[in-house]
This record gives C-alpha cells, sequence and structure tokens, in this order.
C-alpha cells in the first residue's frame, strides 16, 4: 500500500520521525524506540501496518526549548490511512523517552487478538455437533471406553 508519512508538526525547534520497529523498555532514552529515520511527508510502500514516531521541541527564538512533544501514528497496509494513535507532552528537560517508553511499547504490543466472528461461529457449530455426538452416544448407552 502507498502512504505518506506524517508530516512536521507545528514545532520551531529540532524535529525527527522514525519508522519503528519495536521499542527497549530497558533503555532510558530515544535509543529505546528502534526502528529507521524517514524524512516528513515523504510517499513511500509499506506491505504491513505500520508504526512511525514523531519527535518535535518546540524553541524560543533565543534558541531555549519550551516544550517537546512525541507523537505514535499508525499506517495501515489495508487501506493506507495513517492516524494519531497517541500523543505525549513530554515536557522540556531531559528524560521525554521515559514518559511515553512504555505507553508506546504497550500501544506497539496491541491487545490479544480477537479471532474474527464468522470463525467463532464455524468453531461453536462444529463444537455442538460433537457435544449432541457425545450426547446421542450416552444415550444410547454405549459402554465402549471414553464414553463414560
Amino acid at each position: 500500500m502507498i502512504i505518506t508519512t506524517p508530516d512536521k508538526l507545528w514545532y520551531t525547534g529540532k524535529q525527527w520521525i522514525k519508522r519503528l520497529d519495536s521499542v527497549d523498555t530497558s533503555k532510558s532514552d530515544g535509543y529505546a524506540f528502534a526502528g529507521s529515520f524517514e524524512r516528513f511527508a515523504e510517499t513511500t510502500e509499506i506491505t504491513a501496518d505500520t508504526w512511525y514516531l514523531v519527535f518535535g521541541q518546540d524553541a524560543s527564538r533565543s534558541g531555549n526549548v519550551t516544550g517537546q512533544r512525541v507523537v505514535l501514528y499508525r499506517a495501515s497496509a489495508q487501506d493506507g490511512t495513517v492516524e494519531r494513535a497517541g500523543q505525549w507532552d513530554v515536557g522540556r528537560a531531559g528524560g521525554w523517552a521515559l514518559r511515553c517508553r512504555d505507553e508506546i511499547a504497550a500501544i506497539l504490543a496491541g491487545p490479544a487478538a480477537v479471532p474474527d466472528a464468522a470463525a467463532l461461529r464455524a468453531e461453536r457449530e462444529q463444537l455442538l455437533a460433537r457435544v449432541a455426538e457425545i450426547d446421542g452416544l450416552l444415550a444410547g448407552g454405549d459402554t465402549s471406553p471414553g464414553y463414560h
């Protein structure tokens, strides 16, 4: 699927975007976010759902950092949408990664996979059919091993 990577934040200082592969929760700085640096607002192709992490610093005219923000985006390989999955205002001091690392790791881990409803219904029907078969065998007085 062809997508356009997220654009820059409306910040006046340093900014970068990273295609996020994983989060190492044993690291406490920006190196916790493993992946490759990308270009903002660039057309690219993805074959699977992809996560993008954007970091931006806001700075005064004198260059003093007045705020920092981290935004997580999810790009869908199915329909090409790029949606904001989370945003963290991480203050203006160091340690920004610790203020968002664990939440981002949890988002990337995602909820446990939920089976498709049609697959669940089909499995339910198979199990009910097997239960009916067992009930029939038991009602018929079958004394074979394993049916007691």
